[in-house]
Parts: structure tokens; sequence; C-alpha cells
């Protein structure tokens, strides 16, 4: 994991802990966290949540890094306040995701 992505991941999720009551102390609950990574507790939970959607398992294995990666620089600073889901899936499709329609 990048070492970029790994902090945002550990920030939000430590907010969630505290949300969700599980614990105040947000260093606390990175630390946490990394051991769930670390233990691959959180791989085990992904999965779960994978088979519980009825999602395939084995084609994660398959997911390749992509050929071109272009950093996207913003204009200013601040935060995203709105997303279309529609359009985002839609780019996601042209690009080569696949659309499943099986359902249980």
């Amino acid at each position: 994991m990048e070492e970029d992505v790994k902090e945002v991941v550990l920030c939000i999720s430590s907010y969630i802990m505290k949300m969700a009551g599980i614990g105040n102390d947000l260093e606390e609950n990175k630390k946490k966290i990394l051991e769930n990574i670390e233990n691959k507790k959180a791989y085990k939970k992904f999965i779960e949540l994978i088979e519980r959607q009825y999602g395939d398992i084995e084609s994660l294995k398959s997911i390749k890094k992509a050929e071109n990666i272009i950093p996207v620089q913003a204009e200013k600073e601040g935060y995203i306040i709105e997303l279309n889901a529609e359009e985002i899936g839609k780019t996601g499709i042209f690009l080569g995701a696949r659309k499943n329609e099986k359902r249980r």
C-alpha cells in the first residue's frame, strides 16, 4: 500500500472507530487498524463482505495494475462535496471494469 493511501485509510478508519464508539484515542485506533491489516484480519473481513454480496473472489486475483498512471493535480486546495456516481460507474465500465449481472 502506498504511504499516502495508507495514511488516508488510517485517518478515516480511526475516525470511524471513534464515531462508532469503539475507541476515542485516534492514535490507538490507528495502531489497532494496522495490527488488523498485518495479521490479515482486515483482509479476511474484506473477503467475507465480498462473499455476502455474491462477489467473485477469484476475479480479485486477476486484477492488474494499470499500465498508464496519470497523476491528476487539483488546481486549488479544498474538499470534494459531490460526485456523480452514475458517470463514475460508466467511466469504469468504459475503462474495462466488469458489469456483473449475476444476482442470487
